[in-house]
């Protein structure tokens, strides 16, 4: 097995992709179907694969007369979304030959190793027929090259490469309710009165949705009473609703 190449890194797209290529030189037969060998471990995206070389066939029945590779995660209890490519190389010029990757990122977990997808690949990578009447097959062997991107998730506070501002949701509610725009319900405590909007209520409280919108309001929604409660408090009562936060004592 030959030493693997210092991965090549480079960063693009949003998403922030990592490239890093492992390779695997392998005798081309003679371990069974099934059976494979790993090439030496590298590294991508902070992750450990290797490539599984499969001389004889990855699979029984319609894989068999085919070589097979594929790439395993080997970093234990994490999972990752990674795309790949694999190729079998002419060490000479350097051409390469039956090229296969995915589409799109496939799904790398080593969370729960009783579920296959830790290692993915292609069982039909090549014709074994097809292998040994090529010039990619030298002395015996052979050299599968993958390039691995691992596509990693965007940073907490990060969507698609744009920095997401913090939140100032209850402070533009907490406006709104000072302001009395678009008001469509007052509420009167002690004959002061408080505009507000019923579907912010309505949203936030269960008690406030029944009396509003649901049979217990019917009749008396045009301006509702708070009966046995100090303005101060309801005003507090109302703040909170809006904001999720108690006004400042004396406001």
């Amino acid at each position: 097995m030959a030493a693997i190449q210092n991965p090549s890194t480079r960063t693009s797209s949003e998403f922030t992709p990592e490239t890093a290529r492992g390779l695997t030189r392998s005798r081309s037969k003679g371990l069974g179907v099934g059976n494979f060998v790993r090439s030496d471990p590298f590294t991508i995206g902070g992750y450990i694969w290797c490539i599984r070389y499969f001389p004889d066939g990855m699979i029984t029945g319609d894989g068999e007369g085919f070589i097979g590779v594929s790439l395993e995660l080997l970093s234990i209890n994490t999972e990752v979304r990674s795309l790949y490519k694999f190729a079998l190389v002419d060490e000479v010029t350097s051409s390469t030959w039956s090229c296969w990757s995915t589409r799109y990122p496939v799904l790398f977990s080593t969370i729960d190793m009783s579920k296959p997808n830790h290692a993915w690949g292609i069982p039909h990578f090549k014709k074994r027929s097809q292998l040994e009447r090529s010039e990619y097959l030298r002395n015996d062997s052979i050299l599968i090259t993958c390039d691995v991107t691992a596509v990693m998730p965007p940073q907490a506070g990060m969507i698609l490469g744009v920095q997401v501002p913090p939140s100032d949701l209850s402070a533009n509610f907490g406006t709104l309710l000072e302001s009395g725009e678009g008001a469509d319900v007052p509420f009167s405590a002690q004959g002061e009165v408080f505009p507000a909007h019923k579907v912010v209520l309505a949203a936030r409280s269960p008690v406030f949705k029944a009396q509003l919108f649901g049979p217990v309001g019917e009749g008396n929604r045009e301006r509702i009473t708070i009966e046995d409660m100090q303005p101060p408090v309801f005003k507090a009562l109302i703040h909170f609703v809006y904001t999720d936060s108690l006004p400042a004592m004396g406001t």
